[in-house]
Order: structure tokens, then sequence, then C-alpha cells
């Protein structure tokens, strides 16, 4: 009779028969035995080996894209050297009236002219209001390649203190650093434009009615003193050009930068009246600073003779005392502004624009 409970299930045990299980074929090849159960230590350091290099790969790819992008996105080198010669042919043209009136004050007799007014009035009585734009044609050709090469270098100087490490590629330049620029930049400057400084300080110091021409002066200066005529006053315009740069460009990048940090802005989003006026007060400070090294190489540039430059300065000192290192000093600060303003207008705008066109194109 069968029982009326149901029989509990009986668990039977694979027989020898059953299919056994085999190795993983990706795991083993022909030829060699099955993997063990733990990976080995060796094939762990080569996949740890593998993925570095791979993870290194990608990152040297990354950083030659992103280096690609930069390069192409950065200012050209000739940005600054077009931009230079803009700012310099505002330069001369703002300040020019009062560059004369300060080299005539400098070189002068003590008792010839007793403040710039005087001077400004005796010159246009006596010859005519052209006069004040006497040497403006050597003055183009020296503030203009003055301009050219002071961008162009600080430019390429500011470049190297990148590449050399002095400055990461993601920083900028800080205020002491472009003051060093500025001032390393002065050398090149100088000594380019020591032979238009020599024109124009001979063309400025001339009082014939009719003025002489650049040629028949650079004439005069060959025949008298040879081809080291055009680089006399070179030491006296390094002493100048070299503080002066180091303040000028130091000095603005540190007023742009008070601008903009109270407009809440970036330098590249000052209006063009905060440029010119940034420009301005610069060139004040700079002048005011330098200007008696300025009236030493009007000194040394304006003679016929040969002085060496530590003779020049004492006899300036014996024969009319320290007044006549700041002769014209209040002309050249006047000029400073409106001349300096226009010179780093003009060069800010010009790279403004030049940066437009290449994003257009």
């Amino acid at each position: 009779m069968p029982s009326t409970a149901s029989a509990a299930p009986e668990f039977v045990c694979p027989t020898p028969t059953s299919t056994p299980l085999q190795p993983n074929s990706a795991m083993t090849k022909p030829g060699s035995s099955p993997p063990n159960s733990q990976h080995s230590p060796d094939s762990g350091i080569h996949s740890l080996s593998g993925a570095f290099e791979d993870a290194q790969q990608d990152e040297l790819a990354r950083s030659a894209t992103t280096s690609a992008v930069a390069a192409a996105a950065a200012p050209k080198w000739w940005y600054s050297t077009v931009s230079g010669l803009a700012g310099g042919v505002c330069c001369v043209y703002a300040g020019q009236p009062f560059d004369t009136i300060k080299v005539r004050m400098q070189t002068a007799p003590a008792a010839t002219y007793r403040n710039p007014i005087d001077c400004l009035v005796k010159t246009v009585r006596n010859e005519s209001m052209c006069a004040v734009y006497k040497g403006s044609s050597a003055a183009l050709m020296s503030i203009v390649t003055e301009n050219m090469v002071l961008f162009t270098a600080n430019a390429a100087i500011k470049r190297a203190m990148v590449s050399n490490g002095f400055v990461r590629e993601d920083e900028e330049l800080s205020l002491a650093q472009c003051a060093i620029a500025g001032g390393f930049a002065g050398v090149f400057s100088s000594t380019a434009i020591c032979p238009a400084e020599v024109l124009k300080v001979r063309l400025q110091t001339s009082v014939a009615a009719k003025g002489l021409s650049p040629l028949a002066v650079a004439r005069d200066v060959f025949r008298t003193s040879g081809p080291a005529g055009f680089f006399r006053g070179l030491p006296s315009l390094w002493m100048r050009d070299i503080p002066f740069n180091f303040l000028f460009l130091g000095s603005y990048e540190a007023i742009c930068a008070g601008i903009s940090y109270a407009g809440g802005k970036t330098k590249d989003d000052m209006n063009p009246a905060e440029l010119f006026v940034s420009g301005g007060l610069a060139g004040m400070v700079a002048w005011s600073c330098v200007f008696p090294v300025d009236v030493i190489k009007s000194r040394s540039q304006s003679s016929s003779g040969k002085m060496p430059l530590f003779r020049t300065i004492a006899t300036l000192y014996q024969q009319e005392g320290i007044r006549t290192f700041y002769r014209g000093c209040s002309a050249a600060v006047l000029r400073a502004f409106p001349a300096n303003a226009a010179l780093l207008a003009g060069f800010e705008l010009s790279y403004r624009l030049l940066n437009r066109f290449d994003e257009v194109d």
C-alpha cells in the first residue's frame, strides 16, 4: 500500500561519466599549462607598466595639442614691432613742441630763458611757430625706431623669462619682472636710436631762421667726427634709458593693475581713456627720476668736441651748479604726459586691433 507521505527528494552526485569542466581557452594556449588560481606577480607588473605607458602617451598627446592651440592663439612676434611703430608716431607729434623747449633750456646758457613759457615765447618770436617742430623728422626716425626696438625686445625678454622657467606659462609676470624686462629692453633701444638722437639734438639747438636739413647735419657730424660722431653720448643714453624704461614700463603696469583692480576687470578691458592716463602718469614718474641724466646726454650730443662722460658732469657742476641738471625739467615733465600717454595708448590699441584681425582670420 503506498504511503500517503511524499518521498523526500534524493541528492544524486554526478557520476564519473559527466562532462568534466574545461579550462578557459582564453587563459590557456596550446602546449601551455592551465593557469593557477592566482595571477602571477610578473603579469600584474606588466599590466601596470602598460597602463602607465598608455597614460603617459595620452598626457603627451594632450600637452602637444594644448601647446599647438596656445601657439596658434599667441600673438605673433611682429605685433609688438608694428604697435611700437604706431605708438612712436603718436608720441612724436603729441610731444615734439615740449621736447624742443626742453632741449633748448638744457643746452642754452643759464640766463637765456627764465622758464619754459619764456623759452616758447622767444622761440616763436625770433623764429616762427614752426620752430617748435624743428627736428621732427629726426625725432620721428628716432622715436619710431626706439619704440619698435623697445617693444619688440621687451616682448622677447618676457617670452625668454617664461621659456627659461622664471614664470609659468599659465601665470602673468609680476610687476618687478615687467620692470626688469623694460630695463633690459632699454639697452637695445638706446643703442639703436643714438645716431638719430645726435641729429635731433643738433637740429633742435640750431637757432637759424631757416632750419637745417637732417642730411646737412649728418654730413657735418660725419665730416667733423667720423662715424663715431653718431654715437656721441651713448653712455649717457644708456644711463638714461635703462632706468627710464625700468620705471616707465614698471609703473605703467602698476597703474594699469590698480585701475583694473578698482574696476573689477582686466587690463585688456581698459578703455582708451584709462590707457591714456596710465601712460601719461607713468611717463611723468619716469622722467622726474631720470631727468638729470637727460641734461648730460643733451650737452654731450650738442657739443662738437669730444669729452668723457664724467668730465662733462664735473664741468657742468663746476660752471653752473647743481641747478643746471634740472633746467628744463618742468617742460620735460609736462611733455611726458601727452607724449607717453599717446605712445602707450597707441601701442595698446594697435596691439588689440592686430589681435582682433587675427581672431577674425
